[in-house]
């Protein structure tokens, strides 16, 4: 979330875009040429999957990422979630789990919202600045920096990704 003060235009979104206020989530995206197109997406990492992912998804590449990372359990930042799952599971007709990567009070909080899901995903947990290698995102690396984002949202993290082309 990035605070703006009331009557401001935020500098990155435009207030007369519907797709700028329908998502708390982005994506880091390794692709073959300056652009990320259709055919060219070498990875994708999601963090969060909030509210309209599924159907920003729909209207673009309708491309399901390789992996996710979440900061909290807010619902604005799970919220898609369960679609993501299913959809990476169809996709590889069950013969890949979905990986995620998140703190383990996080997790856990995922898991009782979205505990019919829970077979299909490949669980890494991020330890508090302890960084981990994105198996699925060849050079990426994540750390999570805890943060306190209200009592409702345990293990909350800031992320610090690095990026290494060899």
């Amino acid at each position: 979330a990035w605070p703006v003060l009331l009557e401001q235009q935020h500098p990155f979104y435009s207030i007369n875009d519907k797709d700028n206020h329908a998502s708390t989530s982005y994506s880091i995206i390794a692709s073959e040429g300056e652009k990320p197109e259709k055919n060219n997406i070498e990875w994708e990492v999601l963090i969060d999957a909030g509210h309209g992912d599924a159907q920003y998804l729909l209207k673009t590449f309708n491309r399901i990422s390789d992996s996710i990372v979440f900061t909290h359990a807010h619902p604005d930042h799970i919220n898609t979630f369960d679609w993501i799952v299913e959809s990476f599971i169809q996709k590889y007709e069950g013969r890949k789990k979905f990986p995620v990567f998140a703190t383990r009070p996080c997790w856990e909080v995922i898991k009782k919202s979205y505990g019919f899901v829970v077979d299909d995903v490949d669980f890494y947990e991020l330890k508090p600045g302890v960084e981990i290698q994105i198996p699925q995102a060849d050079g990426l690396k994540v750390r999570a920096l805890p943060v306190f984002h209200g009592e409702s949202a345990v293990g909350a993290c800031m992320l610090a990704f690095e990026f290494n082309i060899d």
